[in-house]
């Protein structure tokens, strides 16, 4: 298996739009994915929690290269437990394209995601759009992309970036 799509997961007995814990369990235990799309399902933190758990796994060697969490409720706790992920050795992990649109993270979350993608040589793409975040997300954007040149695709649409000052 290549990817893993769970919208409309009506196979495992639960509603559309919802993620059976137990079932993304199971098949997290594919390390062939490369990519994995849990958009527009009701994640949040603990869903958020076995991912990262699952994906960093000590005897895991994953080929996963995108990950798309648009719209699974991560809120800030959500993207704090995501984090791990974006500064695990490429060796394990090796994410190019990150998509968590449309999760009310805010600025602290957000700021915190941000600041540790100074660094990531691997990340080529990131969507954060529709997050509810301002100008401090804005503050973290600017000291991120000083550091970072392995980034080429940012979208921060919708977002309450204003310029000020």
């Amino acid at each position: 298996m290549d990817e893993l799509y769970f919208f409309y997961a009506d196979h495992s007995g639960c509603f559309p739009g919802w993620v059976d814990i137990n079932a993304l369990r199971d098949k997290l235990c594919d390390h062939a994915m490369t990519e994995i799309d849990l958009s527009f399902n009701d994640l949040q933190c603990e869903g958020a929690c076995i991912l990262r758990d699952a994906l960093l796994d000590k005897d895991s060697s994953w080929k996963l290269t995108s990950l798309r969490l648009d719209a699974v409720d991560l809120r800030e706790n959500g993207c704090l437990a995501i984090i791990p992920l974006l500064t695990v050795s490429p060796s394990v992990l090796a994410l190019t394209h990150l998509s968590i649109a449309k999760n009310a993270i805010g600025d602290s979350g957000m700021a915190r995601l941000i600041d540790t993608l100074a660094y990531n040589t691997q990340l080529a793409s990131l969507n954060i759009s529709n997050n509810s975040c301002s100008f401090k997300t804005a503050k973290a954007l600017h000291h991120m992309l000083s550091a970072n040149y392995a980034l080429k695709k940012l979208d921060c649409s919708y977002n309450m970036i204003r310029g000020q000052g």
